[in-house]
């Protein structure tokens, strides 16, 4: 059994119309929802035994918020520049490379891809949009990354900020 996780970057800023996509920081909200994610997921979670996150700042800023709840250093988290606006298919790609050895992974990125992707997983569950700062999990009913696929996954959680109280 694997379970994967999938973390959308929370609330990026559009003050900066200089910096590139890539660049733009957290904004408030953001910063505020990462650290409330990542509480919740202490809570509710075990947590991942390997982060992979977009080279972003926005999904850089995300993990370290949400990881200092956890205990989590940056040296705890793997940046992937594949993961930025990945594809459903680009993140199948991302998945089916975990080693073996890993059985918790949770994967840090961006819409469109994300929700895209977790539809394919759970059309059960389908949902329309993974907020800013959402997490969404599944549990894989199989012994290896490279076997893992949509008829094997299994529905575990859809949380995100605005679902939690104040």
């Amino acid at each position: 059994m694997k379970t994967l996780i999938l973390l959308r970057h929370a609330k990026s800023s559009w003050d900066y119309p200089e910096l590139s996509d890539a660049e733009r920081p957290l904004n408030k909200r953001g910063r505020r929802d990462a650290p409330k994610m990542g509480k919740w997921f202490k809570k509710n979670c075990n947590t991942p035994e390997l982060i992979i996150t977009s080279h972003s700042v926005r999904t850089l800023a995300t993990i370290s918020k949400f990881g200092a709840e956890l205990g989590l250093k940056g040296k705890d988290y793997h940046t992937e520049p594949k993961l930025y606006h990945a594809t459903p298919s680009g993140i199948w790609d991302i998945t089916k490379s975990i080693s073996d050895e890993v059985n918790s992974a949770l994967l840090v990125g961006h819409n469109p891809g994300f929700t895209e992707f977790v539809n394919q997983l759970c059309p059960s569950q389908a949902i329309d949009n993974i907020p800013t700062c959402g997490i969404f999990g599944v549990k894989l009913h199989c012994s290896t990354w490279q076997e893992a696929q949509e008829a094997k996954a299994e529905f575990m959680f859809f949380q995100y900020p605005k679902n939690l109280p104040s």
